[in-house]
């Protein structure tokens, strides 16, 4: 009985889910085949981005966000920063670039560079990903097509003069 079986099997899944993540980066994203999306993404998908509202699910959510991101940036270009596959989940550092062309979340196109990086987390089974959690710079991407946040004013702590003599 052999030892090294459970290992090799590991390391051609880890082997295949690092292939599937470029390719959702170089076909979907890159390239626009939005159709890919129904052979790598589960019925049952469900995408959870930080700064929207509500997960998105099944390939068809996911077309949809891509095609609203590569409508809003044409030259848009995902690229992989770093990428690991560990068991059933994959790890993916990228940076997303483009010139702000077409409306994206009400705001009108600004002609603005964009530069945006993020980590997803891919859960994958049965060759398609299941699950995504993405975690990305929302907050400079809005500042970037032009929004800023409102932030009530500070008001500074209240200290017994007393309090400060020790410090």
């Amino acid at each position: 009985m052999s030892t090294t079986a459970p290992h090799r099997k590991g390391a051609i899944m880890a082997t295949d889910n690092r292939a599937m993540a470029r390719r959702i980066v170089e076909e979907i994203w890159n390239q626009g085949k939005l159709e890919v999306s129904d052979e790598l993404f589960a019925k049952s998908y469900v995408n959870h981005i930080v700064g929207y509202p509500k997960p998105l699910r099944g390939p068809e959510g996911y077309r949809q966000l891509v095609s609203s991101y590569r409508e809003a940036l044409p030259d848009l270009r995902h690229s992989i920063d770093e990428l690991h596959a560990i068991d059933d989940r994959l790890i993916m550092r990228w940076t997303v670039v483009g010139t702000h062309r077409g409306e994206i979340m009400g705001v009108a196109p600004t002609g603005r560079r964009i530069s945006v990086s993020g980590i997803n987390i891919y859960r994958v089974a049965n060759g398609q990903v299941q699950e995504e959690w993405c975690y990305w710079d929302f907050a400079t991407f809005m500042a970037q097509i032009g929004l800023t946040f409102q932030q009530p004013a500070r008001v500074a702590p209240q200290v017994a003069p007393d309090a400060t003599a020790h410090m």
